[in-house]
């Protein structure tokens, strides 16, 4: 039990990664769907042949099944050869137009034999079109639905001028006869619901795979990929976020800006890997040190930038010694061994002017650490400490 239960688990898996597909295994799924269709279009024609019903054409009926039979064989071996074929680079262009239409005309096919116009089968001819869009490449939608336009514009005008029967599977007193709608409302209920529940469930499956996917690369494209902190892209809008909000609700922001010290004669002496891990641990000692409320990214190179929301200037240095205490003490060691001292310069600005711009702040708080780094480094400067 616990086996089938992890073998179902790995399957589930498996479909929640399909948009990485190739396109041909993408095609095989759709014709596995196709097949599940197929069986049980062929249990209700079986169902039928055993126990006849007066609104069935019986004899239409019987000269169907080598059709039936031979539309599960021809879709089997598709998806077979298409496991076979998944290796070849031609495949992955070729077979999405040859698979895409062999489901579209074969569904197409079911859907005049049932009544092409009946709402249930609109359903499904509608949802089909929109399923290949999730699942494969426009211009493969766009070729096989034309095609489907045209053969579903053939059929309504042959019906329509009395040379092909509407729903031939059906006797006439299908429509006519209201003794029938039960019968009626369970055939296109069994016909179009499995297709149509499928379709939405795959449906929803791939999209919240999408939506994950984009909510990773979102995630990717506001995180620093060294650090792990928010890169300047990220930090910036937050300080204008809050910046905006602290003014508003009167309160104080203050703004911390770090640079390590000598950190190019790391990099020179030591390699960029250990120039590296100098980032990776100055970052986690800041990240340490903050608190959960506070913002901290990397801010470009070896310059880091912490937000501090309703923090007025005293308990911003505060904070600010505490990391620079917390780096001094950091043991960073060269691949031989010989300890590198790490030391940071800090910058850190108070806002609390109404209607002050982010620029302001950043130069203002540029302006304090390039006092802190002209004054012999490993040191805060701010308004009042020189």
């Amino acid at each position: 039990m616990t086996k089938n239960m992890m073998s179902m688990s790995g399957w589930i898996k498996q479909l929640d990664n399909v948009l990485e597909w190739s396109p041909v295994r993408k095609c095989n799924l759709l014709l596995s769907i196709l097949l599940f269709i197929f069986l049980q279009y062929t249990a209700f024609h079986f169902y039928e042949l055993w126990s006849p019903n007066p609104y069935v054409d019986y004899a239409l009926l019987q000269s169907m099944t080598p059709i039936h039979l031979s539309l599960i064989s021809s879709c089997v071996f598709l998806i077979l050869s298409g496991r076979w074929l998944n290796q070849f680079d031609w495949a992955q262009v070729v077979l999405p137009y040859i698979y895409s239409a062999y489901y579209a005309c074969t569904l197409l096919y079911l859907a005049h034999m049932t009544g092409i116009w009946s709402i249930a089968v609109g359903l499904v001819l509608a949802g089909a079109p929109l399923f290949g869009f999730i699942l494969l490449a426009s211009r493969v939608v766009y070729v096989v639905l034309s095609l489907a336009c045209v053969v579903i514009v053939y059929l309504s005008l042959m019906t329509a001028f009395g040379h092909l029967p509407y729903a031939p599977l059906f006797r006439p007193t299908f429509f006519s006869d209201p003794a029938a709608k039960p019968f009626m409302l369970l055939c296109y209920t069994y016909f179009a619901l499995p297709h149509f529940i499928s379709m939405v469930a795959f449906s929803d499956l791939f999209l919240r795979h999408w939506r994950r996917r984009e909510d990773m690369i979102h995630q990717i494209s506001l995180t620093d990929s060294l650090t792990g902190l928010s890169n300047r892209r990220a930090i910036t809008f937050y300080l204008q976020k809050y910046l905006l909000l602290c003014q508003v609700e009167h309160q104080p922001i203050s703004v911390i800006l770090v640079d390590l010290d000598h950190f190019k004669q790391i990099n020179d002496n030591f390699g960029h890997l250990i120039g590296d891990e100098a980032l990776r641990q100055a970052s986690e000692c800041m990240r340490d040190v903050v608190r959960k409320k506070d913002q901290l990214g990397r801010y470009g190179g070896e310059e880091f930038l912490i937000v501090l929301v309703d923090t007025p200037l005293e308990e911003a240095a505060q904070i600010a010694e505490r990391c620079r205490r917390s780096l001094e003490q950091t043991l960073l060691w060269s691949e031989h061994g010989v300890r590198i001292p790490m030391t940071a310069s800090f910058g850190v600005y108070c806002s609390t002017i109404a209607d002050e711009s982010m620029d302001d702040v950043m130069r203002q708080t540029d302006h304090y650490l390039y006092q802190a780094k002209s004054s012999g480094r490993n040191r805060i400067c701010h308004f009042g400490s020189i």
